[in-house]
């Protein structure tokens, strides 16, 4: 993984021109598919640690946490190349606390105008009750944390 200074290096190749702009390239789409990725391997792998806590099987949730842990830092790695180009999921600016929130601010409003709704509807028309209650839980819980983010700029970035 790299230093904090080595991102600064290429942050200030990049600003002057050294490095090409990473915005519409194919390497922007892979490094965005390859956090999806790494991102999802760690929840997995925590939560499949659990399961082996509960059944007593105390080795191979070691190696699972162990390997969520190291996914993670993989995650870490690629958002660190991403930022280049902006926050990875909203491409929004990405620096300061207060920018951060924006960014999150602007994914969570994205999640809340367009996807859990539906996503409720379309479970329940289908008839999953259960999943369909879910995604309603989901946006509620994304309607408070934009409530939090908006008043944590309000605040000066303080959370």
């Amino acid at each position: 993984m790299s230093t904090p200074l080595a991102q600064v290096d290429r942050d200030r190749e990049a600003s002057r021109g050294r490095l090409p702009p990473l915005v519409g390239t194919l390497t922007i789409r892979r490094l965005r598919e390859a956090l999806a990725r790494d991102a999802v391997r760690r929840q997995v792998y925590e939560h499949l640690a659990s399961i082996a806590e509960i059944e007593g099987a105390h080795g191979p949730a070691a190696l699972l946490r162990e390997l969520a842990e190291s996914s993670g830092a993989l995650a870490d790695g690629h958002i660190d190349l991403l930022r280049r180009a902006g926050e990875p999921l909203t491409g929004a600016p990405m620096g300061g606390a207060v920018s951060s929130l924006r960014a999150v601010l602007r994914d969570l409003e994205g999640d809340l105008d367009e996807g859990l709704a539906g996503d409720a509807e379309t479970a329940a028309a289908e008839g999953f009750p259960d999943i369909a209650s879910w995604f309603r839980s989901v946006r509620a819980q994304r309607v408070d944390h934009a409530a939090r983010l908006m008043a944590a700029q309000t605040e000066g970035g303080a959370a």
